[in-house]
């Protein structure tokens, strides 16, 4: 999931972040917090220690072209699969990062990963909508997801809870690849510059 999903802001509508380049506003600066540089892509081989694909909300494949094309089509595939990253982003802040033994890559990061696609599906038809549809109602409809992904991007990188999770699995320091763990320290790195306290 790594490899396609890449990692969060490195393929949120296309290779730019939401937040640090204007993602879906076409260049315009979104207010909150100091935007995080795009992360390099997490390998995609899994490491001898992971233990594979973990239960919980899982991803749908998509197909925006045939959805996406209507009012209630590109609103459906917005919010819809921003909905789904929520709840696997909930599915990470569940675990308890006390017990950093039962954590894995693929409960904690993984899954963030599978979330910042999930977020990528919702946004970047609708991007794309909302320059080139012909039909007003529904480029409104489609710009309308720049607000709602714009909210989850943002408030991911004030949430302490979240942050507990992915530090306490970083600081078991499991073997990673090189992908891997320059995924884990520039996401940490992107936490801190957001104000979230963690150890350095």
């Amino acid at each position: 999931m790594a490899a396609r999903a890449g990692w969060m802001w490195g393929l949120l509508l296309g290779a730019s972040v939401a937040l640090g380049s204007g993602g879906c506003h076409g260049g315009r600066a979104t207010p909150g917090p100091v935007p995080p540089h795009p992360p390099a892509p997490a390998a995609p081989t899994p490491s001898p220690i992971d233990p594979g694909t973990p239960t919980g909300p899982q991803l749908k494949l998509v197909n925006p072209v045939a959805q996406g094309m209507s009012v209630d089509g590109v609103t459906a595939l917005c919010d819809d699969n921003l909905a789904l990253a929520e709840q696997i982003l909930a599915s990470v802040k569940a675990l308890n990062p006390r017990d950093p033994a039962a954590l894995t890559w693929s409960q904690t990061f993984g899954r963030l990963d599978e979330a910042v696609l999930s977020i990528n599906n919702a946004s970047e038809f609708p991007y794309l909508m909302g320059v080139v549809h012909p039909d007003e109602a529904v480029r409104n409809a489609a710009r309308a997801c720049e607000t709602k992904t714009d909210k989850l991007v943002t408030g991911i990188f004030l949430d302490a809870q979240l942050a507990a999770v992915l530090e306490a699995y970083a600081a078991k320091k499991e073997p990673l690849t090189e992908e891997r763990q320059r995924f884990v320290d520039e996401t940490l790195r992107d936490f801190r510059r957001n104000g979230i306290d963690l150890p350095t």
